[in-house]
């Protein structure tokens, strides 16, 4: 009897390990990113490719069932921790991108009252090789991290927005947008290219006939899923 009931906890505890290897892997994962189920609440895009995974994983039950119950439990496991990781290695992804950018004007004083443009380094370089900010804000996260500064500048007579010293959390298929003041949507916005890096200081050139003095907020998109990951109001 004591044999029986030793090797009934012994099969149990065989399959009970199959059984929470995905729960405690998501429950880590939720741990350092809890962002990736805030995504799934706030888009129907990965809801349906973390609905599409569990399903994958049901399949492979359904197959394997009935020739092992072990091994269908196992299979599983491999199928939709690979998926798993296919989908969320984004999130984990840190691009450092440093590009280098003309040296920035500054406005002194001068002795007669007046203000004028001065390069920031010791030796002056000519004024087509300057930028001149014009405005700047600060990088803030929408439900993701994100730090650092964004400005307009213009640069030998066109505008580019520069990203200063960024770190901004991984996700897939990243890109920069030019919105209107306090928009979280790039529809009717100005699409200026991916996301160059999470880290870093790099800057895109505004398009031919932009104005920079209507106002304007910059916002970082997901476009797989769909939802804001960053922002920037420029005042």
């Amino acid at each position: 009897m004591y044999g029986g009931k030793l090797a009934h906890t012994r099969g149990v505890r065989r399959f009970l390990l199959p059984l929470l290897v995905v729960p405690v892997v998501s429950g880590v994962l939720a741990a350092f990113r809890p962002q990736i189920l805030t995504a799934g609440f706030m888009s129907w895009r990965a809801f349906a490719v973390t609905a599409g995974v569990g399903l994958a994983g049901l399949l492979v039950l359904a197959v394997l069932w009935r020739r092992s119950r072990l091994l269908a439990l196992w299979t599983a496991d491999v199928v939709v921790l690979a998926l798993m990781a296919a989908v969320v290695w984004p999130v984990f992804r840190e691009r450092t991108v440093v590009e280098a950018f003309p040296p920035v004007a500054v406005v002194v004083p001068s002795p007669s009252g007046s203000a004028s443009a001065a390069p920031s380094p010791t030796t002056a370089p000519t004024p087509a090789a300057m930028a001149t900010r014009l405005t700047a804000g600060a990088l803030f996260g929408i439900d993701h991290h994100a730090r650092g500064t964004v400005a307009l500048y213009t640069v030998g007579g066109e505008v580019r927005l520069r990203f200063e010293q960024v770190d901004i959390e991984g996700t897939p298929t990243p890109s920069v947008h030019l919105v209107a003041p306090g928009k979280r949507s790039p529809k009717d916005g100005i699409r200026l290219g991916g996301l160059k890096g999470e880290k870093g200081s790099f800057s895109y050139a505004a398009p031919s006939g932009f104005d920079p003095a209507k106002g304007w907020s910059v916002l970082v998109w997901c476009d797989r899923y769909a939802v804001p990951i960053a922002g920037a109001d420029l005042a």
